[in-house]
C-alpha cells in the first residue's frame, strides 16, 4: 500500500518541480502573478514530502492518504493551468502511440466512399484539427442494387479494389437492413403506438387513484357532519325535556354538560374521528351545511376517467395484435425461405 502511495506522490512532487523549471526557464524577471504560483508550488511540494513522512511512520491511514492524493491532484492541475501548461491526469498517462508517415504535405488524408446511391464522395481528415474524419449527413434511403453498383463501377467483383470491395460489403448489408426495417416498418410503428397509449393509461391510472382517494375523504366527511347533525338535534331536544333554557346552559357544571353530549351519542371516540377528519368536535347551534354536488361531480369525473382506461387498454390490445401478426408473418416468411 505504501509503495504505491510513495510512487504516486513521487510522481506529484516531480509535476510540481516541472512547473516551477517551465516558470523559470520562461524568463529572467517572472511576473508577481508567476511569484504567487512558485510559491504555491513550494508549499505544494513541502505537502507531499510531510505526507509521505507520515505514510512511512505511519500516522496516517490509506484512507486518509488517498484522499490527500486527490486533493494533491486537484492543486497541481489547477497549478498548472495558472503557469499556463496543460492540466494533467495522473491516471491516464501512458505510451505515446506515432501516427504513420504522411507524405502530404498539409498533413490532409482523404478516402474515397461510396453513399448508398453507389456515388463516391470523399473525406478527409488534418492533423492539426480535432474533428476527425467527416462523411456526409445520413439519410436513410434505399440503397440501390449490388449488381447496379458494379454497373456504375464498369467493373466485376473480382476487378474491385479492396476499398470497393469494402463498399460492395456495405451496400449489401444496408440493402438487407433497410429490407427488414420496411418488413418491421408496420410493427415498429404499432410498438410505437402501445408505448404512446401505455403512458397515457399510466396517467389516467394515477388520475383515477387521486379521484379514488377525494371522493373516500370528501364522503366520509359528509357521514361525520351528518351524524354530528344528528347529535346536535337530540343534544338540544335533551335539554328541551330537562327544561333547561338556553341562558342557563352556559352556567350548567362541566359534568353536568358532557352528561347531556354522552346521552346525545358525543363520544371521545367520535370527536377523534372528527379530529382526523379535520372537523372541529363542536356541537353547534346552527346545523352543518353539507354539499353532497361536489362528491356527485368527483364521481361523474371519475366515470369519464374509468371510460378513457377502458378505450386506452382496448387500443393498447389492437397495437400489440397487429405486432404480433407482422412477427408471425415475418417468422413464416423466413421459415418458408
Amino acid at each position: 500500500m505504501s509503495d504505491n502511495l510513495n510512487s504516486i506522490l513521487d510522481g506529484l512532487e516531480t509535476s510540481t518541480n516541472n512547473i516551477k523549471v517551465n516558470i523559470d526557464d520562461d524568463k529572467e524577471d517572472i511576473s508577481i502573478e508567476e511569484a504567487k504560483v512558485q510559491k504555491a508550488i513550494d508549499k505544494q511540494t513541502a505537502k507531499i514530502k510531510k505526507t509521505k513522512k507520515d505514510i512511512d511512520e505511519k500516522k496516517i491511514s490509506k484512507t486518509d492518504a488517498q484522499r490527500r492524493v486527490v486533493r494533491y491532484k486537484k492543486n497541481i492541475n489547477k497549478l498548472k493551468k495558472q503557469a499556463g501548461k496543460a492540466s494533467i491526469n495522473m491516471n491516464t498517462i501512458s505510451k505515446a502511440k506515432p501516427r504513420p508517415a504522411n507524405t502530404n504535405s498539409n498533413d490532409v488524408r482523404c478516402f474515397i466512399r461510396y453513399n448508398n446511391q453507389g456515388n463516391p464522395y470523399r473525406i478527409c481528415s488534418n492533423q492539426e484539427s480535432s474533428g476527425g474524419f467527416k462523411s456526409p449527413p445520413a439519410q436513410i434511403t434505399a440503397p440501390i442494387p449490388i449488381s447496379e453498383f458494379l454497373d456504375k463501377l464498369g467493373k466485376t467483383y473480382g476487378e474491385l479494389t479492396d476499398g470497393q470491395q469494402r463498399e460492395y460489403h456495405r451496400l449489401d448489408m444496408a440493402n438487407r437492413r433497410f429490407e427488414e426495417r420496411e418488413k418491421l416498418a408496420p410493427a415498429r410503428d404499432a410498438l410505437d403506438e402501445v408505448l404512446r397509449e401505455q403512458r397515457r393509461l399510466g396517467g389516467f391510472i394515477v388520475q383515477q387513484n387521486k379521484l379514488d382517494e377525494v371522493i373516500e375523504i370528501k364522503e366520509n366527511k359528509q357521514k361525520l357532519n351528518s351524524k354530528l347533525n344528528d347529535i346536535s338535534k337530540k343534544y338540544r331536544e335533551l335539554f328541551k325535556a330537562n327544561k333547561v333554557k338556553g341562558e342557563v346552559i352556559s352556567k350548567l357544571s362541566t359534568k353536568r354538560k358532557e352528561d347531556f353530549e354522552k346521552k346525545a351519542g358525543f363520544t371521545k371516540e367520535f370527536k377523534e374521528q372528527l379530529k382526523k377528519a379535520g372537523i372541529a368536535p363542536e356541537i353547534k347551534r346552527k346545523l352543518r351545511i353539507i354539499n353532497k354536488g361536489e362528491v356527485k361531480s368527483l364521481k361523474e369525473k371519475k366515470k369519464e376517467v374509468s371510460k378513457n382506461i377502458k378505450e386506452v387498454k382496448e387500443d393498447i390490445v389492437d397495437n400489440q395484435e397487429k405486432v404480433e401478426t407482422v412477427l408471425k408473418t415475418k417468422k413464416s416468411i423466413q421459415t418458408f425461405d
